[in-house]
């Protein structure tokens, strides 16, 4: 929505849609060395801070160039990172007998995120301008 927002064209938002699903593959050989050389719990602190990078350029994506490109390149790659190493502690760490409710605790904080976030977000975006609202969206 935001890029569409950004006056980007519909084809080029799924282009982008495809670009992340590809890179996510592609930084996906990069998980296992190095959580194998740095321990599972850096690579998801290394996920968590690249994800929230993630956010800064896409309050500056205007049109389908480099800053659109940087925002793809972070977000998948912290996404990558991320997402491999919270399922493997989840799995690891949780406890089997109470993993359901584990699990929509997990969903509950995402549903409430979703609600708090783009309200903050576009108030900050509105008073503070977007570096600020995209920043606290990394947070």
């Amino acid at each position: 929505m935001v890029l569409r927002k950004a006056g980007i064209e519909l084809p080029v938002v799924v282009l982008k849609l495809a670009a992340l699903v590809l890179l996510r593959l592609v930084f996906r050989q990069l998980v296992m060395p190095f959580a194998q050389r740095f321990g599972i719990r850096t690579t998801l602190i290394v996920g968590i801070g690249i994800g929230a990078l993630s956010y800064i350029p896409i309050g500056y994506v205007h049109e389908a160039g480099p800053m659109l490109i940087l925002f793809l390149i972070l977000a998948a790659l912290g996404d990558t990172f991320y997402r491999a190493c919270f399922h493997a502690t989840s799995a690891k760490l949780g406890d089997a007998d109470a993993r359901g409710a584990q699990v929509s605790g997990v969903q509950l904080v995402y549903a409430l995120s979703n609600v708090a976030g783009p309200l903050t977000g576009g108030f900050l975006q509105v008073t503070t301008g977007p570096i600020w609202a995209f920043a606290f969206a990394g947070v």
